[in-house]
Order: structure tokens, then C-alpha cells, then sequence
């Protein structure tokens, strides 16, 4: 039974790389493919028993489809490659820094200053200059 489904391109994950052993240790495949969550409706887009082109075809079909390129990380299963992980901010150390001699610690703990309050505004003054 054949079934067609319609999905949007934004339903992957992204544009995965496998590489496939061959049999008996021999030389294997490379495959191009485009991940879902469900395995089901995941997607072969390029496939090579040739190791020439995988990279460049895998880049150019990210770009084209604007997904992210994806790799096998053993642990978490496919994880994006250049992701920035972000964890709490650290507070800089001046230990080891050059600025350490250039200014004592407590102007930097300093809170930013405030502007001062706006001067007063004459107008409607018969004389601006007074003169004696």
C-alpha cells in the first residue's frame, strides 16, 4: 500500500549524517537524511557508497531546506552541530586579568552614576546678563 503524506519542512528536526558500516568490515554508505522525531517519517535525501561530496551535499541541503545540520552524540541522540549552550553567567575574575593593577576593585563594584537633574530654564526674562 502506497501512502502519500504532505508535510511542512519545519515538522524535522533537521538534515542528519549517517554513516553505515558495510558488511564484514567493508566499506559502507554515507547517507543524507532528513530527521523526524517518529523514525517512520524520517527521510533518505542523499546516499554514497563514496565518500567524495557527503559534506558539501549535506551543507547544500541545509542550506536549502534551512535546517539545522545534525550529528549522532551517543548520549542525547541527534544533536545540532555549532550549538550554543548556554549556562549561567559566571562573575569575572580580576585575579588574572590585566586590568587588576589599572584601577582599584571598589570603582569597579561602583554603581553607574545618574545624570544630574536638568538646570532651570528663564524665559520671558527682560535681561539674561546682569549687569552691575
Amino acid at each position: 500500500m502506497v501512502m502519500a503524506l504532505n508535510m511542512p519542512i519545519a515538522a524535522y528536526e533537521g538534515v542528519a549524517l549517517k554513516l553505515i558500516r558495510g558488511p564484514h568490515g567493508g566499506d559502507g554508505t554515507a547517507e543524507i537524511t532528513l530527521e523526524h522525531k517518529d523514525p517512520g517519517l524520517t527521510v533518505v535525501l542523499y546516499a554514497s557508497e563514496h565518500g567524495g561530496g557527503v559534506m558539501t551535499e549535506w551543507q547544500n541541503w541545509s542550506d536549502v531546506l534551512g535546517l539545522p545540520m545534525l550529528v549522532n552524540d551517543n548520549k542525547d541522540g541527534w544533536r545540532r552541530i555549532g550549538e550554543v549552550r548556554a549556562t549561567k553567567v559566571r562573575p569575572r575574575r580580576r585575579r588574572h586579568s590585566g586590568l587588576k593593577r589599572r584601577r582599584p576593585l571598589f570603582l569597579a563594584r561602583r554603581k553607574a552614576g545618574s545624570a544630574p537633574h536638568a538646570m532651570a530654564v528663564y524665559r520671558g526674562e527682560h535681561e539674561i546678563i546682569a549687569r552691575n
